[in-house]
């Protein structure tokens, strides 16, 4: 829902920098279903 927060509960200690999430369905893509998240 807009404006809701999760958690990521995968551990990255040995992988740090810029990733990407996103959603398969095109339509909810462009509806920002697909952005960065950096990890540092």
């Amino acid at each position: 829902m807009p404006g809701e927060e999760i958690e990521i509960i995968k551990p990255f200690q040995d992988y740090t920098g810029l990733f990407l999430y996103h959603c398969h369905n095109l339509e909810h893509e462009d509806l920002g279903m697909m952005r960065n998240f950096y990890v540092s």
